[in-house]
This record gives structure tokens, sequence and C-alpha cells, in this order.
């Protein structure tokens, strides 16, 4: 629209010096004409490139992207993952983890928890903190180990209290056998 606009501009005024000048130098007689009409072309000029200007400029504009987040998944939750409300946080579905073993030191001041979640993901409780891949705390998961449970925490006061199923179900059966036996 613009272009075609400068375009008529253009033609419009080559029409107006064309008529007004006629072929080659011909003095007109009036100075103060041919003055009045150069001035008028050079402002033409100047408003139709401001105009063009002012036209890249929104077309410019117009070319950022909006990612629209309505229907659809959240990019920053991985896709095995559902966002069920508060139970996501960092990317970690906790109500998805089972706890796998507790570790203690052999002074017994520091416990770790290994954590398995979806997919083969592995995760280690250490003090507070919810620790994934290459050891980066996952934000938003606060924990605690104590002698037999993992406490889990989201920012939005959602806890879940893992236990080891299977290390408790496997020493009792084992037991049960060497009962037997004897």
């Amino acid at each position: 629209m613009i272009k075609k606009l400068f375009i008529i501009q253009l033609l419009a005024l080559l029409f107006l010096i064309s008529t007004m000048g006629g072929c080659g130098k011909k003095d007109s007689g009036n100075a103060e004409l041919d003055a009045a009409m150069e001035k008028m072309a050079r402002i033409a000029h100047k408003k139709m490139l401001a105009r063009l200007k002012a036209g890249e400029k929104k077309k410019k504009e117009e070319k950022k992207y909006v990612y629209r987040t309505k229907n659809v998944r959240n990019p920053f939750i991985p896709p095995g993952l559902k966002a069920d409300g508060d139970t996501v946080s960092g990317g970690v579905d906790i109500s998805l983890l089972e706890l796998k073993g507790i570790i203690e030191s052999t002074d017994k001041k520091e416990k770790y928890a290994l954590v398995a979640g979806p997919g083969g993901r592995s995760y280690i409780v250490k003090g507070t903190k919810l620790i994934g891949l290459n050891n980066q705390v996952v934000p938003g998961v606060t924990g605690s180990v104590e002698k037999s449970r993992v406490i889990l925490n989201t920012r939005k006061h959602y806890m879940r209290v893992l236990r080891i199923k299977s290390a408790k179900s496997e020493s009792l059966k084992l037991e049960m056998k060497k009962v037997k036996e004897k």
C-alpha cells in the first residue's frame, strides 16, 4: 500500500515537472515558480521516505513471535510428566518418585537417599536438596532424609513421604525362609 502511494506520488510529481518545465532546460520565466516546484519535490520525497521507513519498522515489529499457551503443554516440563497442579516443581513430579535406598555416612552426621523417577531418571536427596542430572539442584523441591523414609516438599506445600517398599518385604521373606529351614 505504501509502495503504491509512493509510486503514484512520484508519477504525479514527474508529470507536473514535465508539463511545467517542457523539454530541455528552458527558462519558464518564473523563477519563483521553479524554486517552489523544486522545494515541493524535495518535501514530497522526504515525506515518502519517512513513510517507507515507518512501514519497514511496522513490518519488523510484526515479525515478533508470540508463544500461545492456551491448550498447549508447558514446554518446561518434560514430555513424560503430567502437570498435576502442585505436585510438579522444577520439572519433577514428586508423586511419581520412588525411594530406592538410604545411605548413612560413617560418622552418622549426614544421610543421603537415592530416589528413582519415571523413565529411569535418578535423583539424590542430600541435606534438604533434591539433586538431579549433572549435580543440578531441582528448583522448588526440598527434602529431608530420616532413618527409614524421605520427606519431599514443593513450593506450593505439596508433601510426599517416600518409604522403601521392596527392602522390608525382601528382608521378611528371607527371615521366613531361614525360620522354615531350621
